[in-house]
């Protein structure tokens, strides 16, 4: 059993200390005496409270810091204040934030691990300080040092759902990076095909968006090594199928707690295998688009959506033909002869932004021609999903509304105004709208409301 002369900074708390003990803890007991918390250690402790020491000297201070050993032979180690979440988990747990703080976090773990293994600065490879011993066996290629079990169970989150720390380390090893992230996916993505982690039914739209915006997370911290959906997830198979072989034994050699967790684990597998090949595509937002006459509300519809959209922890991004049009400088795109133009820029951004792993795209603006709704259509993925929302309001509604905004220019010019509108209705037959609501009777919590039940959020 470990002994104090293992540890950086060691210190014998007293036996007589009130402990108060922590849920979770499924392969050893945990227990807390005030700031410190005390488990059972294993051969593998020293190794681990050595890693831990060289990563908050490295800046990686969202892990708990060895304090040593207590009077039973327990490690002993920093209590990192926060939740740590039960099942099912709670909401927060599955935002955008939360995913790219991991992705980025675990980077930063396996950047600052490189030098542990080799001792020093270079990049060879290595397993660590001499006498190392690790729980989990060691894999090839040995690139970083694995904290094997990088899980939402194994995070802490403060009050405002934002994840501060991550416990429970005592699994890790050396390995490639991607066996880390593999595993990161199928708990945080999830990669799973069983309604049973609070992240809602299977989705596999959602989960490439997901699993994509975690490698960019990732790629961007750290060394920004990238690691691309399609080398994760074969990965993720591989990971489960490892996960079911651990669990089986685990169970025989008396963990009843794990009777059962191998078939899941395969089952699971199986489920990811049957879609390694769909959830590799570049993933895909929604579009919506909102479109209607001048001020019959179209940009405080869209903010209304987006901000919908982020309450039920979706990605969602705006992208106004006004907003691309004021790029021009004076006289500006109308006089410059450039409309046409903005539109195609616009339609341009719109289709690059549903490349990316966000879950919704906004465009907004008066796109009535075949030609305008070319330039928005013309560049998107082929598959990408279109939901067109024709706001619309009488000339007189708009026109006052138009009028009592001091920030509008152009549009507040009666004349202007009601030429703008004839164009609209010109066109308005044309318009593939999928809903259709007069903003001078219906309220925009009412649009929003019945926008986000047709697009299933």
């Amino acid at each position: 059993m470990p002994g104090p002369d293992d540890a950086c900074l060691p210190a014998r708390p007293e036996a007589t200390a009130v402990e108060e003990v922590l849920p979770g803890g499924g392969s050893t007991a945990v227990v807390r005496r005030g700031a410190a918390v005390h488990r059972t250690a294993g051969p593998w402790t020293p190794t681990v409270h050595r890693l831990l020491e060289h990563l908050h000297a490295g800046g990686v201070t969202f892990l708990p810091r060895p304090l040593g050993f207590d009077e039973r032979g327990r490690e002993v180690l920093t209590h990192l204040p926060g939740t740590v979440p039960n099942h099912p988990l709670p909401a927060h747990v599955w935002t955008p934030a939360v995913l790219a703080t991991a992705g980025r976090q675990l980077a930063e773990v396996h950047a600052a691990t490189r030098t542990f293994l080799t001792g020093g600065g270079g990049a060879g490879a290595g397993t660590g300080p001499s006498g190392a011993v690790w729980q989990q066996p060691v894999r090839e290629p040995v690139e970083v040092v694995c904290l094997n079990d990088v899980a939402p169970y194994n995070m802490v989150f403060d009050a405002d759902g934002r994840l501060t720390g991550w416990i429970d380390v005592d699994t890790a090893s050396p390995g490639p990076r991607v066996w880390d992230l593999a595993h990161l996916a199928y708990r945080l993505v999830p990669l799973t095909g069983e309604d049973d982690s609070g992240a809602g039914a299977p989705d596999l739209v959602r989960y490439r968006r997901r699993l994509g915006a975690l490698c960019r997370a990732y790629a961007s911290a750290g060394d920004e090594v990238p690691l691309r959906p399609e080398e994760v997830l074969p990965v993720v198979v591989e990971r489960l199928l490892a996960l079911a072989e651990n669990a089986d034994a685990r169970a025989a050699a008396g963990g009843t707690h794990l009777a059962g967790h191998g078939e899941h684990y395969r089952r699971e597998a199986a489920w990811l295998t049957a879609r390694v090949d769909a959830l590799a595509q570049p993933p895909t937002a929604q579009l919506v688009v909102l479109t209607g006459p001048i001020a019959s509300g179209k940009s405080t519809v869209a903010a209304a959506l987006a901000a919908a959209a982020t309450r039920r922890n979706l990605t969602a991004v705006v992208v106004d033909v006004d907003d691309v049009a004021e790029a021009v400088a004076s006289p500006g795109a109308g006089a410059s002869g450039l409309w046409s133009s903005a539109h195609q820029a616009h339609g341009a951004l719109v289709a690059r932004w549903t490349r990316t792993p966000v879950d919704l795209v906004v465009a907004v603006g008066p796109l009535f021609s075949p030609a305008e709704r070319s330039a928005l259509l013309g560049e998107l993925p082929a598959g990408t999903p279109v939901h067109w929302v024709l706001l619309d309001a009488p000339v007189a509604a708009t026109l006052a509304r138009a009028a009592a905004d001091p920030t509008r220019g152009l549009s507040r010019d009666a004349g202007f105004h009601t030429d703008r509108h004839a164009r609209f209705r010109r066109w308005r037959s044309g318009i593939p709208a999928a809903q259709t609501f007069d903003t001078s009777t219906t309220g925009v919590e009412e649009i929003t409301h019945r926008v986000a039940t047709a697009l299933g959020f």
